[in-house]
């Protein structure tokens, strides 16, 4: 909590800082009073924004401010400042030791070298490009990031995942699964995304719906929105679900009974055998954390590892959770098919294969194998975080093969 705290206060004070920089400076460039003006007002917008998530987070307010406000402000806050303010100190620093270099160097005494310095260099065209390019990438960058986010935002593919294994029974061949995950209906879901959802999901004819996870955003108020969408999709063999990480943010209690006054199958450290084609299948859902805290690490362990590692009840058993790493606890109690979401795909991969998120992530997307055990993580259909890369948003349709 204390490191959430320090990150959570050096935004605001590391964005004043570069402000007050930056407006010192822009007096080297001309119409030095328009671009400070136009800097205030960008920072301003921004920093307010960022308040506005901050309450918004703590339950201060319910307001939603105009949604290319708040895109804007996510996008600015958990990437092109943080990026723009690593990127450019080094040059910030270079800059200045360079300057100090050739002020030791020059013929001048001391104070009057600085003088004559610092009314020479700023007038120079590559220290004027240089000083403007730093000053104006974070707010055109914001502007241009949140406008693919903005144009995309209610976008997603349909990725079809044959999935193969060698003593699948023969009924079972060819079943289908529409896996719908990290929906997280709030800020970024608009009522047109989650009617295609349901409709999109409907017209691939699968035989079962499972949902692994972050139905909502935050808010409890907005788990209706998310829970209609998932009750208009339509598959013979039904709809099962488990839950995520952000939909405990509220209160795990208040989220599982908005799951039971909407007829949505909620599995929390629970199994159900179902029946799919004559086939016994055993569906499982685990639990995100412990209590009403949604923390992952030992309790994914008590969950995964206690509640999975007992005997299977069923032909065939499917295992729903949110974090892929349940897989590790799955393969080797003999679950046959694990289904997660979570990683959004690496949300920003800055190039095909290159993603920091690798970093957390054992399991970032796709199709994996374990022994006779296979794991199918999905982008997730829904936005927590406004923009992607590299990471489309999707609903994936398993289909079982015989191997």
């Amino acid at each position: 909590m204390n490191l959430f705290l320090i990150i959570l206060f050096s935004i605001p004070c590391l964005a004043i800082a570069w402000w007050v920089w930056a407006f010192i400076t822009l007096r080297a460039l001309k119409r030095a009073r328009l671009w400070r003006a136009l800097l205030t007002i960008a920072w301003g917008l921004m920093l307010a924004g960022y308040i506005w998530v901050v309450g918004r987070r703590a339950e201060l307010w319910t307001s939603k401010p105009p949604l290319v406000w708040i895109t804007s402000t996510y996008v600015w806050t958990l990437v092109i400042f943080p990026g723009s303010l690593a990127a450019s100190t080094p040059l910030v620093l270079a800059d200045h030791i360079l300057r100090w270099r050739r002020q030791r160097r020059a013929a001048l005494p001391g104070e009057a070298a600085a003088q004559a310095l610092a009314r020479s260099e700023p007038a120079s065209p590559a220290r004027r490009a240089f000083l403007g390019t730093l000053i104006a990438a974070p707010p055109t960058l914001t502007i241009l990031c949140s406008g693919k986010a903005l144009a995309e935002m209610d976008s997603f593919r349909v990725r079809r995942i044959d999935v193969p294994f060698a003593a699948l029974p023969a009924d079972l061949d060819g079943v289908s699964i529409a896996h719908i995950t990290d929906m997280h209906v709030g800020n970024f879901t608009s009522e047109r995304l989650l009617r295609r959802v349901s409709e999109v999901t409907n017209s691939l004819r699968p035989d079962i719906v499972l949902s692994t996870g972050d139905l909502i955003d935050h808010a409890i108020a907005d788990l209706p929105a998310g829970t209609a969408a998932l009750n208009r999709t339509d598959a013979p063999y039904g709809l099962f679900a488990c839950e995520g990480n952000h939909d405990l943010f509220e209160s795990r209690a208040r989220f599982a009974e908005g799951m039971r006054q909407a007829s949505v199958p909620l599995l929390q450290n629970q199994r159900q055998l179902i029946s799919i084609r004559g086939v016994p299948v055993e569906l499982m859902g685990i639990c995100w954390g412990l209590g009403d805290v949604p923390r992952n690490g030992v309790e994914l362990e008590a969950n995964a590892g206690y509640f999975v590692g007992t005997e299977r009840h069923g032909a065939f058993s499917i295992l729903l959770a949110h974090h892929p790493h349940a897989f590790d606890f799955a393969a080797p109690a003999g679950v046959h098919l694990t289904l997660s979401g979570h990683t959004h795909g690496g949300q920003l991969n800055p190039l095909p294969g290159l993603c920091p998120t690798r970093l957390f992530f054992k399991y970032l997307s796709g199709l994996y194998t374990r022994g006779t055990s296979k794991l199918v993580v999905s982008n997730g259909v829904g936005n927590g975080f406004p923009m992607r890369f590299n990471a489309p948003a999707e609903i994936v349709l398993v289909t079982l093969r015989r191997a």
